[in-house]
C-alpha cells in the first residue's frame, strides 16, 4: 500500500490572517512607547512636540496628553492607554511610571523568553514580585497630614516633575498644596478632599508669578449694566433656572408665537409682557433677593428693571456654575421666579466687581459655605495658561490623595531602589526559575532611578550602583539629586502603588497573548458589514411581517402602502 501524503487544510476563513510572534511584537511596541515617554521623565526631563491630524503643533510633558495623541498601528497600545487613564483617575499623577516600568518588564521578560523560559513561569514571578512590593510599601510609607505643610509641598513639586522650575514650580506647588487645604474637610482624624469646591480661572495676558489663590467663588461674568450695584454685602443670593423672557418664560428656548389681527390685541400683548417683567422683579424684591443668578436667557427689559430696582443680575451661567453657586450659597435652584421664597435664597457676605487684566469678574466671599477655593492662573499667552492648568490639577491631586491616604514615600528613585534591593534579597528563597523573574522585577523597578539620573545630567551607571550601596547600608530615604532639590522629593502613596499595579497588569497581559487574529482583507471587511446589514435586515423584516399578522390595523396600513406604491409605480393604469 502506497502511504497517502496528508494535505494541508485551511483552518481560516479567506481575507483573515493568524499574525505570528505576537508576544514578541507586542513586547516591542509597548518598548518603544515607553522609550519615547523616558526621555520627559522627573524634573529634568524633556518635552514632546505633538503634531496633530489637522497640522496643529502644541508643546506637553504630561504623560496622558503624550500617550492620548500618540498615534500608532498596534492595537496593543491600547491597552497601555487605559492602565494610563486609570492611573490618572485614580491617584491624580504617576502616567509616566507605569509606561516606563511597563515597559521595561516587558523588555526584562524578553530576555527571559529568549532564555526558553516559559511565559506562564514569568508571570507567576512577576505576581509574586508584584505582591512583596506592595507589601513592601505598606511598611515604608510616611504619615502625612494637611499640618505637613513641607512634606505636601514636596509631594506637589515631585508631581510638577520637569514642567515648571524654580520660584514658578514653588508658587504653584504652594497654591496646591493651599487649596486642598482650604476646601479639606476633617472628621475623625481623617481628611476628605472634594476638588468640586476648587474652581480654576484663567487669564493669559500676564505671567504665571501672578497666579494666586483666593477664598472666594469667582463668576466670569461682567456687569450687565453700569446702573448695577458693583459691590454688595450680606447678599441674598436667587438661582433661577429657566429663562426670564417673557417670549420663552415656561416654554423652554423656543420662541412663542403671536397672532394679530386687531390693534387691540397688539395692545393686551404688549400688556402682558409690561405685567410680566414687572413681576418678575417684584418676585425677587419680594424674596429678599439682592442677586440673581440665571442658567437661560433674561430679556433687556426685564434686566433694566432689576437695574433700576438695585439688584445684579447675571444670565446665561452655566449649568456647572450654578451648582457650584447652589452648593457655595446654599440656594435652591428655582424653576419657575413666580415660586421664588425666602427659604430658597443662599446667602454672601460679599458679592463685588473686580477686574482682572483688564476682564471684570464677579468674586462672591463669605458665603455658607466657607470652605471653598478659586486658582487664578497667569500666563503670557493661552497655550501657556492651558499648560498651567494641566499642572497645577496633577499637583493638587496628588496633595489630595495623600491627604486623604494619609500616607507618602521618599520620592526621586528612592522607593523604586527600595523595593529592587528587598526584591533581590527575597528572590533568594526560590529555587526554581521565578527566581529569575523576580529579579527581572528588581532590574525594572531600577530603570525610574536611571532615567531620573540621565535627564538630569549624570552618568546612570554610576548613579544607580552608587544608589544600590546606600541603600544596601540601610539608607532608605538615599535618592538621585536632580539639582531641583530632589534630595527632598516626596510621593504619595498612592501614586506608586497604582503605578506598580498597572505597570505589572500590563505586563502579565501582554505575556499572556500568544496570537491575534484579524481581518486584513478589506473586501473581506466590506463583505463581513454586508452580511451584517443583510442579517439585521432580515431580523426586522420578521419582527414587522409578524406584527401585521397580529395587529389588524397595520394590515389595512400595509393594504394603502401597497396600493399606493402600485400607483407610483403604474400611474397610467389609474
Amino acid at each position: 500500500m502506497s502511504r497517502q501524503q496528508a494535505s494541508p487544510f485551511q483552518i481560516l476563513k479567506s481575507g483573515h490572517s493568524r499574525i505570528r510572534d505576537v508576544r514578541r511584537a507586542n513586547i516591542i511596541t509597548i518598548g518603544k512607547v515607553s522609550d519615547s515617554i523616558k526621555t520627559t521623565f522627573g524634573p529634568g526631563g524633556m518635552q514632546k512636540m505633538l503634531v496633530l491630524p489637522k497640522g496643529d503643533a502644541t508643546i506637553a510633558s504630561d504623560g496622558l496628553a503624550i500617550i492620548n495623541n500618540m498615534a500608532t498601528s498596534s492595537p496593543i497600545t491600547q491597552l497601555l492607554i487605559e492602565a494610563v487613564r486609570t492611573q490618572h483617575e485614580l491617584a491624580g499623577d504617576g502616567t509616566k511610571t507605569v509606561v516606563i516600568l511597563a515597559g521595561e518588564l516587558l523588555k526584562k521578560a524578553d530576555l527571559l523568553l529568549k532564555m526558553k523560559i516559559h511565559p506562564t513561569t514569568i508571570m507567576g514571578g512577576y505576581n509574586k514580585a508584584r505582591k512583596r512590593a506592595l507589601e513592601t510599601l505598606e511598611s515604608t510609607g510616611m504619615r502625612v497630614s494637611l499640618k505637613d505643610r513641607e512634606l505636601l509641598q514636596s509631594i506637589a513639586s515631585t508631581a510638577i516633575g520637569g514642567r515648571l522650575s524654580g520660584k514658578e514650580r514653588e508658587l504653584i506647588a504652594s497654591l496646591a498644596v493651599e487649596s486642598v487645604s482650604k476646601i479639606a474637610e476633617e472628621s475623625r482624624g481623617k481628611a476628605k478632599v472634594d476638588q468640586d469646591w476648587l474652581t480654576i480661572r484663567k487669564k493669559a495676558g500676564g505671567s504665571v508669578a501672578e497666579s494666586r489663590l483666593l477664598s472666594a467663588l469667582v463668576v466670569y461674568k461682567e456687569r450687565p449694566s453700569p446702573k448695577m450695584p458693583s459691590r454688595l454685602t450680606g447678599a441674598k443670593v436667587a438661582l433661577i433656572g429657566s429663562s426670564l423672557d417673557p417670549l420663552t418664560y415656561n416654554n423652554d428656548q423656543t420662541l412663542r408665537e403671536y397672532e394679530v389681527n386687531t390693534p387691540s390685541q397688539l395692545r393686551e400683548i404688549i400688556k402682558g409682557e409690561l405685567e410680566f417683567n414687572r413681576g418678575v422683579v417684584k418676585h425677587t424684591l419680594r424674596a429678599g433677593a439682592a442677586v440673581l443668578f440665571c442658567q437661560k436667557r433674561v430679556s433687556k427689559a426685564i434686566m433694566k428693571q432689576f437695574a433700576d430696582a438695585g439688584i445684579l443680575a447675571l444670565e446665561m451661567v452655566s449649568q456647572e456654575e450654578m451648582l457650584r453657586l447652589e452648593k457655595v450659597t446654599g440656594a435652591t435652584i428655582v424653576t419657575n421666579v413666580d415660586s421664588l421664597a425666602p427659604d430658597d435664597l443662599g446667602a454672601a457676605a460679599l458679592a463685588e466687581f473686580r477686574k482682572i487684566s483688564g476682564d471684570e469678574m464677579l468674586f462672591i466671599e463669605g458665603a455658607r459655605r466657607s470652605k471653598v477655593a478659586t486658582a487664578i492662573l497667569r500666563g503670557g499667552t493661552p497655550q501657556i495658561v492651558e499648560s498651567l492648568e494641566t499642572i497645577y490639577r496633577s499637583a493638587a491631586n496628588a496633595v489630595a490623595k495623600a491627604v486623604e491616604d494619609g500616607r507618602a514615600l521618599h520620592g526621586g528613585g528612592a522607593c523604586e531602589m527600595n523595593l529592587s534591593t528587598d526584591l533581590r534579597a527575597y528572590s533568594k528563597s526560590f529555587p526554581g526559575k521565578e527566581q529569575l523573574a523576580i529579579e527581572a522585577f528588581a532590574d525594572a523597578l531600577e530603570e525610574i532611578p536611571k532615567a531620573l539620573a540621565s535627564n538630569s545630567g549624570k552618568n546612570p551607571i554610576d548613579a544607580l550602583t552608587w544608589l544600590r550601596a546606600g541603600h544596601s547600608a540601610g539608607s532608605k530615604d538615599l535618592c538621585i539629586d536632580a539639582g531641583t532639590n530632589a534630595a527632598k522629593a516626596v510621593d504619595a502613596f498612592l501614586v506608586k502603588h497604582h503605578a506598580i499595579n498597572a505597570a505589572s497588569d500590563v505586563a502579565t497581559m501582554v505575556l499572556g497573548i500568544s496570537d491575534v487574529i484579524a481581518v486584513t482583507n478589506p473586501a473581506a471587511v466590506q463583505a463581513a458589514q454586508r452580511e451584517t446589514e443583510a442579517e439585521q435586515n432580515r431580523i426586522q423584516g420578521e419582527r414587522l411581517r409578524t406584527a401585521f399578522k397580529e395587529n389588524e390595523a397595520l394590515k389595512e396600513v400595509q393594504t394603502i402602502d401597497r396600493q399606493v406604491a402600485e400607483r407610483l409605480s403604474r400611474p397610467e393604469s389609474y
